[in-house]
C-alpha cells in the first residue's frame, strides 16, 4: 500500500491557472450596466489592468512656487508710497529709529545697525546717517550736528527690501531695486527664499 501524495500549485502557477479560467472581457461586457447595487466585475478588471499598464506621476504644486508668484504680485516699484517715518507701527515692514533734531527739523536715523545713530549724551556721533521730514538725507559731523537724540529708538521707518529678501535697509540712498513693502509682502519674500541647508 503506498501513500500518494497529490502536488500542490505554486503561486504562480495557481495565478496563471486563474488568468487562462476566467473568460476574455469583451468591449461590450464591460460598458454593461450590471443590475442597479451590484459591482460590475468586468468594468473592474479592465480598470485596474489600464492602470498597471500606464504608469502615472502626479505633482503637486509647492509652496515654495505659490510664494514666488505672490512675491512678484506684491512688491511695490511704483505708486504713491507710504511715509516713511511714523509714531506708530502700520501694515508696511518697519524697523524702529532714533530720532533727532537737525537745524530745528525733526531727523530720523537711518544708520544700521542703530546703535551707532546716538553718542549716549543727546547727540549723534559723526558718520550716522539721516533723513530729514522733507527726504533730504545727510551724514551728521561738524556741518550737519544732531541733537536732541532719543535715548531709544522711537519712529517707525520703512524697510526697503530687494525681490529675493536678501537685502533690507532703512537708506536705499537711490537704489531702485530697493522697494518698500507690506509686512504680509516681505513674510512671502522671506518664504519664497530657497533654504540651501539639507
Amino acid at each position: 500500500m503506498g501513500t500518494t501524495f497529490a502536488r500542490i500549485p505554486s503561486n504562480m502557477e495557481q495565478s496563471r491557472v486563474d488568468s487562462e479560467s476566467r473568460p476574455p472581457i469583451s468591449a461590450e461586457a464591460a460598458v454593461a450596466t450590471p443590475p442597479a447595487g451590484t459591482p460590475n466585475a468586468a468594468r473592474r478588471r479592465l480598470m485596474l489592468g489600464a492602470g498597471a499598464i500606464l504608469p502615472s506621476v502626479y505633482t503637486l504644486s509647492s509652496g515654495a512656487q505659490t510664494a514666488v508668484a505672490s512675491t512678484l504680485a506684491c512688491f511695490n516699484t511704483s505708486g504713491t508710497a507710504p511715509t516713511r517715518f511714523v509714531d506708530t507701527q502700520d501694515k508696511w515692514f518697519r524697523s524702529q529709529v532714533y530720532d533727532g533734531t537737525n537745524s530745528g527739523r525733526a531727523s530720523h536715523c537711518v544708520s544700521t545697525p542703530q546703535n551707532v545713530c546716538t553718542n549716549g549724551a543727546g547727540g549723534a556721533p559723526a558718520g550716522s546717517v539721516w533723513v530729514k521730514n522733507d527726504g533730504t538725507r545727510f551724514v551728521a559731523g561738524p556741518g550737519n550736528q544732531v541733537n536732541n537724540v532719543t535715548s531709544q529708538p522711537k519712529s517707525y521707518g520703512l524697510v526697503y527690501v530687494d525681490r529675493q529678501g536678501t537685502i533690507n535697509t532703512l537708506d536705499p540712498n537711490g537704489n531702485t531695486s530697493l522697494s518698500y513693502a507690506s509686512i504680509a509682502c516681505y513674510n512671502s519674500i522671506l518664504g519664497s527664499r530657497i533654504s540651501t541647508l539639507g
